[in-house]
């Protein structure tokens, strides 16, 4: 995490020698310029990164993230290529591009141009670089050509000298952070490869409410097939299995499989239900399951935009519930869907797929109960509790019987407790999503 920034190096060496390899600028000078990159700002400050992953969306290309101490560098898939003249034209007029890829590019730009504070540079595949300093954006020329088109970002004051550099460092590793944060928390939904550092971060298991932890596991994924004249989405495969618990609502594993293969298909909305836990600590370190609320999310063009709790009473066994944000009216941002009768519409016919999906899989097996449940353990523990009782006659033989006993019958009971919470919590689940619906 120690490699040279080579932004900040050349911005410090044009700040000793002056800009001499400078082969024009953009035109981004004019007051009139300004004011409309203003009108653009997003809804909090890092949200300029979801702008670059929906670019990477709308072009169907990988984007793939590095991050050192001193920048982060986004690298878009070979296969799709930026031209400095048309991002140029987009930057001052939404409207010059056809191209939503590029328009979502430019919007995130205009976001870090306004908002000052970082340098950045643009290497395009003709050989040509583009440098924002804090003050201009300077186009480059260069004899090496780029085989990404590719986005580079100060986590330092460009305007601050090279000496000052290591005072700014816990600003620089927050910023760092942030970013990191805005991807795997908000850009886990989109189709195409997305990494960083290496790690593929684009799989619903990673969700930070409802993905698979220490304290969360997933039980259920709901996939429900599009509509026509309903906006439709994809998102991306499952790579990363949970803790294997589909015993416990009887579900076999090509049932998984089929599951899974449906995720590359669109889906009119999906549905991760999770069960939900916390450590209690204690003697026997006891898990305690805890209620957590159901959520709704709004997703568009592979990034979360919304997020709100659904109303249902909160309980260990809760739901995800996502759906396609798009033909939404939004702010002027792109992101955030306004309150609309549209967007009531879609959420209540999100809701209503979802909970019909719930249903197929109750109604296929109506032998599911508390019953279903493995016994044998618990049979086990009381032969050992009786065999001890009877050989209290021989102290250690007895001894050892009995508190083997204790420990299987303490397991055996937690086991059940958890199976029997799970599938009580399913079906109360899919109570309440039917009155809900009832009540839309």
């Amino acid at each position: 995490m120690s490699e040279p920034s080579e932004l900040l190096d050349w911005l410090q060496s044009q700040n000793e020698e002056g800009y001499s390899d400078s082969s024009g600028a953009f035109s981004l000078d004019t007051a009139a310029a300004w004011r409309k990159l203003s009108s653009h700002r997003l809804p909090f400050d890092f949200a300029w990164v979801l702008k670059l992953v929906q670019c990477a969306f709308r072009a169907g290309v990988g984007l793939d993230v590095r991050q050192s101490w001193s920048e982060t560098v986004f690298s878009w898939d070979p296969s799709w290529s930026c031209q400095r003249r048309e991002l140029e034209q987009s930057l001052l007029d939404l409207s010059a591009t056809q191209s939503t890829a590029l328009q979502h590019l430019a919007v995130g730009l205009q976001a870090l141009l306004v908002a000052g504070g970082s340098a950045l540079m643009l290497e395009f595949s003709d050989g040509e670089r583009a440098v924002w300093d804090g003050d201009t954006l300077r186009v480059l020329s260069t004899s090496k050509s780029y085989a990404r088109f590719c986005l580079r970002v100060s986590h330092f004051d460009p305007k601050l000298p090279k000496s000052r550099r290591l005072l700014e460092v816990v600003s620089a590793k927050r910023r760092r952070a942030a970013i990191a944060e805005t991807l795997t928390s908000l850009c886990h939904w989109t189709p195409f490869p997305l990494t960083l550092d290496g790690r593929r971060i684009n799989n619903l298991f990673f969700d930070p409410e409802f993905g698979a932890s220490h304290l969360r596991q997933p039980l259920l994924y709901l996939h429900a097939p599009p509509q026509p004249s309903l906006p439709s989405f994809r998102c991306p495969a499952i790579e990363v299995q949970p803790e294997d618990r589909s015993a416990w609502l009887a579900i076999s594993e090509q049932e998984r499989e089929a599951a899974l293969s449906r995720f590359e298909q669109p889906c009119l909305a999906l549905g991760l239900v999770s069960y939900f836990q916390q450590n209690q600590g204690g003697e026997y370190d006891q898990w305690e399951p805890v209620a957590r609320a159901s959520q709704f999310c709004w997703v568009r063009d592979g990034v979360e935009v919304a997020r709100e709790d659904l109303a249902l009473e909160k309980s260990p066994v809760a739901i995800l519930i996502a759906a396609s944000a798009d033909g939404l009216e939004t702010d002027l941002s792109g992101l955030v869907p306004r309150q609309r009768s549209e967007l009531e519409f879609q959420r209540v016919q999100a809701l209503r797929a979802v909970f019909t999906e719930l249903s197929k899989i109750l109604s296929a097996r109506p032998q599911l109960s508390y019953q279903t449940k493995d016994n044998s353990s618990t049979h086990v523990a009381s032969a050992l509790l009786l065999g001890g009782a009877v050989v209290l006659a021989n102290p250690m033989m007895g001894l050892l019987l009995l508190c083997g006993g204790v420990i299987s019958n303490f397991g055996s009971k937690n086991k059940a407790s958890d199976q029997e919470i799970a599938v009580n919590g399913l079906y109360t689940l899919h109570n309440a999503l039917a009155m809900l619906n009832c009540c839309a």
